[in-house]
């Protein structure tokens, strides 16, 4: 997999190669628009030409109708991108958004996790009810006048001696990164089904 690149704070670009989602091509591209509910992915197929040398571009977007989530709204209702998808059964991907909430007139950021469908049209199968960080995360001075706590998924990969372990990159405060390391059953575990996606 090459490596993501992000565009603002919202939106996510990662190259797939065909073996992690069947029905697109080597050379696509997903994004993952700015909220997931619903969950919308674009693809971007892009070929060359036969007698230029310049790609030509097809810009093609899949959304899933509105549904039902289990994120509790206590901790944010704006659900936005984070890391990308790894594989983790057949035609199931598991991803990490961030989820903002205004709290006493500030926001504060939360991490969780969402799987969703490989193929068309990408729906969201199963998300966190509630935030997957630990609580001291959300202790000590704020970051500035408008934010008290973020925490920012960044990249997610597995163990590379044991793929029953994931590593999630994660940025604290805007200032610092942490690397934590999870069992990707007990992650797969915690999340409970969508309804209607």
């Amino acid at each position: 997999m090459k490596p993501n690149r992000t565009e603002g704070n919202n939106v996510f670009l990662t190259y797939l190669e065909e073996s992690h989602i069947p029905e697109i091509n080597q050379s696509a591209i997903i994004a993952a628009k700015h909220t997931y509910h619903p969950h919308t992915l674009q693809t971007q197929d892009i070929h060359l030409h036969p007698t230029h040398h310049h790609p030509h571009h097809h810009n093609v977007s899949h959304a899933t109708p509105p549904c039902k989530i289990p994120w509790d709204p206590l901790y944010g209702t704006h659900i936005r991108g984070g890391t990308p998808a790894i594989r983790v059964s057949g035609n199931r991907y598991l991803s990490f958004f961030h989820a903002v909430r205004e709290i006493w007139g500030m926001n504060t950021y939360f991490i969780g996790a969402f799987t969703f469908s490989g193929s068309r049209p990408f729906r969201l199968l199963e998300m966190s009810r509630y935030p997957i960080q630990q609580y001291f995360f959300y202790d000590g001075k704020w970051l500035n006048k408008y934010v008290s706590y973020v925490l920012f998924p960044i990249s997610v990969v597995y163990d590379k001696k044991d793929r029953n372990y994931i590593w999630l990159s994660f940025g604290h405060q805007d200032g610092k990164t942490y690397i934590q390391k999870f069992r990707l059953d007990q992650i797969l575990d915690s999340l409970e089904p969508t309804i209607h996606c």
